[in-house]
Parts: structure tokens; C-alpha cells; sequence
């Protein structure tokens, strides 16, 4: 009986395809975590199935954010071979193939996305894609949008215009003591030591992500109240990334005393 080349092929492949009969279907997990600070929820490639073969739809991450894939180990040697998975992750740059642990009946595999890449996965020997847009994340940006202002209680009134993709975590006031000024008779002269001198002082109510923020500070017991000070404001945001305000001079207010007698014990 004369049987076809084509016809032969397909029962070779058979003969030695990692998927032999009878063994259940590979599953598999395949996720994105946004970082935390992004608020984003997680996004799932594959849940709890086999993959589908080909090129799958663009997603977009933020910078930073982790992908995590979770392979079924309980099929036996259908993963060792042609069966074994193998992630890679191609950017414009370089490929890196992030390596599969083992881990009570699960290959485990995670890498940080940092740039545009084409995410591949092998498992079983079927492969699917996705392309994968990156979004950086842009540097944070403030401004004062009113001059430091003293209130009628003494504090230190802070307006500035923030901007951030996600939003700031933290803010702090940076006052170093102006150099050019006329001082108390009883405060030492500036020498270099207080030139050098930064306090960086935590300033509440100014965070999110977009708009104007405002925020009093109570400095009437600080070292420096009753002086002139240079002043200005970092923020911080999810990332680890920094901006600050231009500087601003401005006189730290002083405690205010109806009593001559109370001023003059407390400044002892």
C-alpha cells in the first residue's frame, strides 16, 4: 500500500509530540502587576487555562510593573524538551528569557517591564505573543502659585500647583538660614557651619495628582523663628522621583507674647 509523504509526517510528529495522549491540558497563569502606587488593577493574560497560539492584542503598563507567569508542573515530561516553557521578552535593545523555578507542582517565572517589548511564551510547544507598550513614568512637577504668606495664628502659608501621573506620596519643606541679614544682638554671627545647615521639615496636605494644594506650617518654635530663611518644597512621588519649587525668602514667625516678663523667660 503506497502512502503519501504528507501523510506520513503528521503521524511522525505524533510519534515523538510532547503532548502524548491521555495527559491533561497544561494550565496556565500569566499577569501583570501594576506597581502599588499606581492604584492600577492587575492585568490577566492567561488565567487558569492552556495558552491560545499566535500574536494577541497590544496591552499598556505603567514603567515598573512585574509579570508573573505560572505554569502547571503535574503534566509530567510533557515540559522537559519541546514541552518545557520558555518565556522571552524582546525590547529594541536586547532579548532576556527570565528563568522558571520550580515550586510545589508550579514553574514559577517573573521579570520587571521597563521599556516596550514583544512578551513571548512557549508551553507546551505552542507559542503566543503580545506586544507590550511601556508607559513611562514622567517626573512630578510643582510650583508656588502664591508667595509664602504669614497667617493671623503665625504659620507659614504654602500654595503650590503640583503635577504627577499617579500622585505625590510626600512633601518637605528645605529652609536654610538666609546669609544676608541683619541678626539679634544675643545670636552668634553666621560662620559656616550655619550656612551648611539644611532642615528638611514634613508639610502635610500636599499630595495627589493633579491641581492646587495648600498647607499651613506652625514654625514658631523652630531654631530659626524670628529669622529670615531661604525656603522651598520637594515632593516625592510612587517612583522615587523628586521636583522642588523655586526658593522663596521668607521670616519664620516668632511666638507672640502679651506678657514682656513671658518673652523674656522663654528666650533664656
Amino acid at each position: 500500500v503506497f502512502t503519501a509523504w504528507g501523510d506520513i509526517m503528521p503521524r511522525l510528529v505524533d510519534g515523538v509530540s510532547p503532548k502524548p495522549g491521555g495527559n491533561r491540558p497544561v494550565m496556565v497563569d500569566l499577569w501583570i502587576d501594576p506597581p502599588d502606587y499606581t492604584g492600577r488593577a492587575p492585568v490577566m493574560l492567561v488565567q487558569s487555562t492552556t495558552i491560545t497560539p499566535g500574536a494577541q492584542e497590544q496591552i499598556e503598563v505603567p514603567e515598573g510593573s512585574v509579570l508573573y507567569a505560572r505554569v502547571d508542573d503535574r503534566s509530567g515530561p510533557r515540559l522537559f524538551g519541546l514541552g518545557k516553557p520558555k518565556l522571552e521578552i524582546k525590547t529594541e535593545d536586547n532579548a532576556t528569557r527570565p528563568p522558571f523555578q520550580r515550586e510545589e507542582g508550579t514553574l514559577l517565572a517573573e521579570t520587571t517591564l521597563t521599556q516596550n517589548n514583544a512578551l513571548i511564551l512557549q508551553v507546551d510547544g505552542d507559542t503566543t505573543s503580545w506586544p507590550v507598550r511601556v508607559i513611562p513614568d514622567q517626573a512630578p512637577v510643582i510650583r508656588f502659585v502664591e508667595t509664602p504668606t504669614t497667617t493671623d495664628d503665625n504659620r507659614i502659608r504654602l500654595v503650590v500647583e503640583i503635577e504627577d501621573d499617579y500622585g505625590i506620596r510626600n512633601t518637605d519643606a528645605i529652609i536654610l538660614l538666609a546669609t544676608d541679614q541683619s541678626l539679634p544682638l544675643d545670636m552668634p554671627a553666621i560662620d559656616n557651619t550655619l550656612i551648611a545647615k539644611r532642615q528638611t521639615i514634613p508639610v502635610a496636605g500636599i499630595v495627589g495628582s493633579l491641581g492646587v494644594r495648600s498647607a499651613d506650617l506652625n514654625l514658631t518654635e523652630n531654631e530659626w523663628a524670628g529669622l529670615e530663611v531661604n525656603l522651598r518644597l520637594q515632593i516625592t512621588d510612587g517612583a522615587g522621583q523628586t521636583a522642588e519649587t523655586l526658593t522663596q525668602q521668607v521670616i519664620l514667625p516668632e511666638r507672640q507674647f502679651f506678657n514682656p516678663l513671658a518673652k523674656a523667660i522663654i528666650h533664656e
